[in-house]
């Protein structure tokens, strides 16, 4: 380790050399100064003469640039700086708590963002294979779900975007659905369905589309068709939404939902 040399503490730097240490413009270089965030020299002390930048220039310009990426206003940041130490230190505080939430509501849209993400990969995967036999599901329960009820509805709003909407077709009769919630942890309601620990249990894994906001007009038919000409029996068919998208031929919109049909 070696000592700071005098020349490097004393040092004097030249607006253009601040601007690229900086990287900031030299024109936000001659604004600052304008409106005095920082009062620097000229070289001789001359009125015309080109702008000098010292050791402690370059310290408040570091401070106020850090303030000025926390998206404080230059305003702000003013006034913060003239206040005496005890009240500077509670408006930093409310800054920083403010900063804190503002940084977790980006956190929690942007972890929505990356599930949305997810559900179009998992609609292309399906897309392209149609049917897949699993033995997996990516459900642990669902709970009965009536959009009129206020409770209910409350429940769906906290988290819309996380795709737990369901819906459960037990025969034929496509119409014929119960709405639900999936792994809605804080939703009081009657469980219509949990996945358990039943090892022995298959499902077709597949796409399903309905008119946008309601399920019951669905496409479910072409399932049934296909159970029926392959042979197969099945107990229920699990629908999850995941995903909006226009229909290319009609220009509707429609919903896609990732489906279970849980085999006999």
């Amino acid at each position: 380790m070696r000592p700071m040399k005098s020349e490097e503490i004393n040092k004097i730097a030249s607006i253009d050399e601040i601007s690229k240490l900086l990287k900031i413009s030299k024109s936000t270089l001659r604004y600052y100064d304008e409106i005095g965030i920082i009062h620097n020299k000229r070289k001789n002390g001359k009125k015309n003469a080109y702008r000098i930048y010292d050791r402690a220039d370059m310290i408040q310009l570091m401070d106020f640039l850090l303030m000025r990426n926390l998206d404080i206003s230059i305003k702000d940041i003013i006034h913060t700086n003239s206040l005496p130490t005890s009240e500077q230190c509670q408006e930093l505080f409310n800054i920083v708590k403010k900063n804190q939430d503002k940084i977790q509501k980006i956190i929690t849209a942007n972890n929505e963002l990356m599930q949305k993400v997810l559900c179009m990969q998992q609609y292309l995967d399906l897309e392209k294979a149609e049917y897949i036999e699993t033995k997996n599901i990516d459900i642990v329960n669902i709970k009965e779900f009536h959009l009129w009820t206020p409770d209910h509805l409350h429940a769906w709003l906290e988290r819309p975007h996380t795709r737990s909407y369901c819906f459960i077709c037990i025969n034929d009769n496509s119409s014929e659905i119960i709405e639900g919630l999936a792994d809605a942890q804080h939703f009081e309601s009657d469980i219509l369905w949990e996945r358990g620990d039943n090892e022995n249990i298959t499902y077709l894994e597949c796409l399903t589309n309905t008119e946008y906001a309601y399920p019951n007009k669905n496409d479910l038919e072409k399932h049934f068709q296909y159970l029926k000409e392959h042979g197969y029996e099945y107990e229920r068919i699990i629908c999850k939404f995941i995903l909006t998208k226009k229909d290319e031929e009609t220009e509707k919109k429609l919903d896609v939902y990732q489906t279970w049909i849980q085999l006999k």
